[in-house]
């Protein structure tokens, strides 16, 4: 490709001597060479261990030390310091499969397409039972592009380390927010989703990401939830708008994914707000209190109500037999 930008990868790390090595080898063993590697230790207590790994690259990366923060503002000094046109991020127990950087850039073609963000399947890599499996992500499709990204991002489909992001995104919509401990990359998803950047799907996986007892969602698992319900309830409030234009249907799927995430307060949240009558907030709550339901029975029995709701209305203003007969018809389907 004639078109070869410098690509910023970026590894936070805290207490990460365990894994951290593997990291930053798979980012330098990356086929599209024109790279830097930005590793940014976040106030490590473990006597050095980390420290001493990543100054063994030399120059190879460039170091930083900071005092402890989180995730949010290891990243922000990485994205400061980084001079590249494009920025990936690895946490410091996944790796990247060795064509990540490129098979994204060769997706992008021989131009700069700055409104654009590339995500992929990824590898999971059990530490307990030493199991893998592969993550398929789906995509998204332009028709209806809104909606399904929006599900893809409540849903937490998007493993972060897969995306490749134009540097700058982050001048238009700012840095990680880094009061938040678990979500801050959620959180900049959806900033990025309402200022109009496409999120678009390649195919295959690029990274293999551990699942293990260290992790930060299940270390803090707590802090997680109350994080996760927080920011969605923020997130729907941002697109209320559009969530206006959605179907019965499609407001329901949004309800049962967040219940199906042991969620409480955010799909009552849509619940509380979204309908425009008690038809359909009875409808949503009947998807929210039974996880087995038909969902076509329910849409049906939803759309019954209304008709009733309708006829009801014109039978209080006329007396018309045959609209009488025909709710009375309809009454007993």
């Amino acid at each position: 490709m004639s078109y070869s930008p410098l690509v910023t990868i970026i590894i936070p790390v805290y207490n990460g001597s365990n894994y951290l090595k593997e990291a930053i080898e798979s980012s330098l063993a990356q086929t599209y060479h024109n790279i830097e590697v930005i590793v940014v230790n976040d106030g490590s207590k473990d006597d050095g261990a980390t420290e001493s790994i990543a100054k063994s690259f030399g120059d190879k990366i460039k170091y930083f030390y900071k005092e402890n923060g989180g995730v949010a503002s290891a990243l922000n000094v990485g994205i400061k310091e980084s001079k590249g046109e494009y920025l990936s991020w690895l946490s410091h127990d996944d790796m990247y499969l060795s064509h990540k950087i490129k098979y994204q850039l060769d997706f992008l073609g021989d131009k700069f397409l700055p409104r654009q963000i590339l995500y992929g399947d990824f590898q999971i890599f059990d530490v307990p039972t030493g199991k893998s499996s592969i993550n398929l992500t789906p995509s998204v499709s332009p028709g209806n592009y809104l909606c399904e990204a929006l599900y893809l991002l409540f849903g937490g489909a998007i493993h972060g380390c897969t995306l490749l992001l134009p540097k700058a995104c982050f001048d238009e919509v700012g840095l990680f927010n880094e009061d938040l401990r678990t979500v801050q990359d959620y959180d900049l998803w959806f900033k990025l989703l309402k200022a109009r950047y496409e999120f678009r799907h390649i195919q295959g996986p690029l990274i293999v990401t551990r699942h293990h007892e260290g992790q930060g969602t299940l270390s803090m698992a707590d802090i997680h939830r109350q994080e996760v319900e927080r920011l969605y309830i923020w997130a729907f409030d941002e697109f209320f708008e559009s969530f206006k234009c959605f179907s019965l249907e499609q407001v329901a799927s949004f309800v049962m994914l967040l219940k199906n995430k042991n969620l409480t307060e955010a799909p009552f949240h849509i619940i509380k707000r979204w309908p425009d009558n008690q038809v359909q907030r009875d409808c949503l709550m009947s998807y929210l209190q039974d996880q087995d339901i038909n969902k076509k029975t329910v849409f049906r029995t939803s759309v019954k109500k209304l008709v009733q709701q309708t006829l009801l209305t014109k039978l209080a203003t006329a007396k018309n037999p045959t609209l009488e007969w025909i709710f009375r018809l309809f009454e007993k389907r």
